[in-house]
């Protein structure tokens, strides 16, 4: 970017110095004032060139620790020197003119070259033009777009020029006196475009420098924030410019209750919704807590403790005969003396009863807020005591299951942890109320137990769902006896039950048997007899997997081949999960035979 934005003003000033050198000496020789204004006036845009080269090379540079918006305002200040500048043009200019007009008549010789140097003039010019408003527009540069505005007139002033030096050329032949004056008027011409360009420029940078807000940004901003979910009110919107650069102060109101996670997440928000109205916009956002309209008893008893950075839960409002009383639990640092804790919940209280003056009375249970990572043990399994919990948690109908108990020893307490399935539709006040009181019961079932911490699920949890128990245990030699929802003998050797090898083939068979089983009752087959048959081969090496496995399905009944094998195909390519793992070792083939009732 600051190549491309120093190399077309670099080849702007060489140009300029060009064009100034061919008007100054066609000037002087011709004796035209038009041109010699047009010389001026190239001068000035020489500078003004030089001008804007340096600036761009400044306004370029990062953001220091001494200019930290950026040096992007040099662009504005060297617009506005080029605006003097062109005035200062216009005076020299009107002056000139208006004393060869009514004072001191000069004779002008019109030739060929002024008309040559004023045609090259308007043909560099465009090309300036063209070249310095792409380069402008494409990095939104205010320095460049003044020198193209600049560049653009100039085309239009020689050719009022040329059209000067013309109408004297034809007076002099056809003996038109009042023609003679036609150069010193295009001059002044030339000096009202000036005047105009130069009043465009001037409103530009002076918006520029005085931090004038872009035209409609500031409503389109509002409208946009407005949008974003979560405000309250959107209280103040400043912009400002520097360079190519938009600045953006957005003041917003939230929720006094939203969490200062939350309101730098609704801040991200605003800040992409600025950018949606002004792209290249540097964005803070300040956040100002408000009060909610729909705000209830409960959230202002809970903001008043937020303003005091303390975290209240379990806040209780009781009516009692026409009085409001609050009883509520507060966390604070282990560490703090209990005198300190009382005074700070003494002073916040007295600030909740004077927000809200309908509460009679306050009872605050100060708790310790932990910091401290705590060592302790796991303890074997009591199931005993696992027994009594399950025993308590029977008295409870709506808990349904109780599963996942975990027993742990920390300072020679014993803390026991649970989860409760609940039906998904109970509201969650019963859960808490629920959860409360069978707290209370196992500890009066077993006193021993310090603290208690009960996670409730809903009953369609698809992660408790989804997990499978099971265990083995050794009992002599190479047999052990297995668990799940049933018991199982399992023997390594194979000599006084079945191995783990053939326990995976007989998963496999009553695993694809039963989908079989099940989609031919679905679609009402009369089949008498099922029964599936495994052949498998094992790799060579240990671990020693299956790799080829044959199932023949024997199917008894008038049952319709095409039935069969479309129940066999389902089961393998998606019901069977047993089989599902055993394809990733082993290929899996298989036959149907059909049979007689």
């Amino acid at each position: 970017m600051r190549a491309e934005k120093r190399a077309v003003a670099a080849s702007s000033v060489l140009a300029a110095m060009a064009i100034t050198a061919l008007k100054i000496v066609v000037g002087i020789t011709t004796g035209s004032l038009g041109i010699l204004s047009e010389a001026a006036h190239s001068f000035l845009d020489l500078i003004a060139a030089v001008i804007t080269l340096l600036s761009v090379r400044v306004s370029d540079k990062p953001a220091d620790a001494d200019h930290q918006y950026g040096h992007g305002k040099v662009e504005s200040f060297s617009a506005f020197i080029e605006t003097g500048l062109l005035l200062l043009t216009c005076v020299v200019i009107i002056y000139e003119a208006v004393k060869r007009l009514f004072f001191h008549h000069v004779e002008i010789e019109p030739t060929l070259a002024a008309f040559l140097v004023m045609l090259v003039s308007m043909a560099v010019d465009f090309w300036r033009s063209r070249a310095l408003s792409r380069i402008a527009d494409k990095y939104d540069s205010q320095a460049l777009q003044a020198d193209a505005l600049h560049f653009s007139t100039d085309i239009w002033s020689s050719g009022v020029v040329a059209f000067g030096l013309a109408l004297v050329l034809i007076g002099r032949r056809f003996g038109i006196t009042w023609l003679f004056d036609a150069d010193p008027i295009a001059a002044l011409f030339v000096a009202g475009v000036i005047v105009f360009v130069s009043t465009r420029l001037a409103r530009k940078t002076i918006d520029a420098l005085l931090d004038t807000a872009p035209a409609g940004a500031r409503g389109r901003i509002i409208n946009a924030v407005r949008n974003v979910d979560g405000l309250l009110e959107v209280d103040r919107v400043r912009i400002r410019r520097a360079g190519n650069r938009y600045f953006a102060d957005v003041s917003i109101g939230l929720a006094r209750s939203v969490t200062f996670q939350r309101s730098g997440q609704v801040a991200d928000e605003v800040t992409r919704a600025v950018h949606n109205v002004l792209p290249n916009t540097d964005v803070i956002v300040h956040s100002i807590p408000r009060p909610a309209l729909a705000e209830n008893i409960f959230d202002r008893v809970r903001a008043v403790a937020t303003r005091h950075n303390l975290n209240v839960h379990d806040v209780s409002v009781q009516d009692l005969g026409g009085k409001l009383h609050v009883e509520q639990h507060l966390e604070m640092d282990e560490q703090l003396p209990l005198k300190d804790a009382h005074d700070r919940v003494t002073l916040m209280e007295k600030e909740i009863r004077g927000e809200v003056p309908e509460i009679a009375s306050i009872l605050t249970h100060i708790e310790s807020e932990p910091a401290t990572i705590e060592p302790g043990e796991k303890i074997v399994q009591d199931a005993e005591l696992e027994e009594r919990l399950k025993a308590v948690a029977t008295e409870f109908p709506e808990i349904l299951d109780m599963h996942d108990i975990e027993m742990k020893r920390v300072r020679d307490l014993v803390y026991v942890s649970c989860h409760c399935t609940f039906p998904d539709e109970l509201p969650l006040a019963r859960v808490h109320d629920l959860s409360t009181a069978l707290e209370i019961r196992f500890k009066q079932a077993a006193p021993e137990l310090f603290r208690v911490l009960i996670h409730p699920e809903p009953s369609t949890d698809n992660r408790r769902r989804a997990m499978t128990h099971a265990s083995a245990k050794w009992t002599s030699e190479t047999k052990f006896e297995g668990h799940a929802s049933h018991s199982i003998a399992v023997d390594g050797s194979s000599k006084a039950a079945n191995s783990p090898m053939e326990l995976a083939l007989i998963a496999l068979c009553g695993c694809t048997a039963y989908d079989v089983v099940t989609i031919l009752q679905k679609k009402r087959e009369p089949f008498t007899a099922v029964e599936v048959h495994a052949e498998a081969e094992k790799a060579a090496d240990p671990p020693r997997v299956y790799t080829a496995i044959k199932l023949v399905y024997r199917v008894r009944g008038k049952v319709a081949r095409k039935a069969v094998e479309d129940a066999v195909k389902l089961s393998e390519e998606k019901y069977c999960s047993v089989a599902a793992m055993l394809n990733k070792t082993a290929k899996i083939t298989y036959e149907i035979e059909l049979g007689p009732k």
